[in-house]
């Protein structure tokens, strides 16, 4: 695992002798791309982790090969308040671990 301020990249070991790869990282602005431009998002994540170092380089490198590839966004929306009346927003449905990062 690799953390710089704001990004993330790890490695794990998977099923059947298999490893996947993860990065997470944040943009100060909402990003502009097609979600079905899978080229687009593996460019986006070269810009974003290849001169950070560690092992990133060598995993990008790999990733036009990669079966599995996934690209998404992970969103928060801020409230005023987790209930109304008999509902209410409880667990990971009223909290972000990114709470305090914004």
């Amino acid at each position: 695992m690799c953390n710089v301020p704001g990004k993330q990249a790890a490695v794990y070991s998977h099923s059947n002798n298999r490893t996947a790869a993860f990065f997470v990282f944040t943009s100060p602005e909402k990003l502009k791309y097609d979600h079905h431009d899978v080229e687009k998002q593996k460019q986006i994540l070269k810009e974003q982790f290849m001169d950070i170092g560690w092992k990133c380089p060598e995993i990008l490198s790999k990733i036009n090969s990669s079966s599995g590839f996934y690209f998404d966004s992970i969103s928060q929306i801020k409230m005023d308040k987790w209930s109304k009346g008999r509902i209410s927003l409880v667990g990971d449905a009223c909290d972000c671990p990114f709470t305090n990062t914004f």
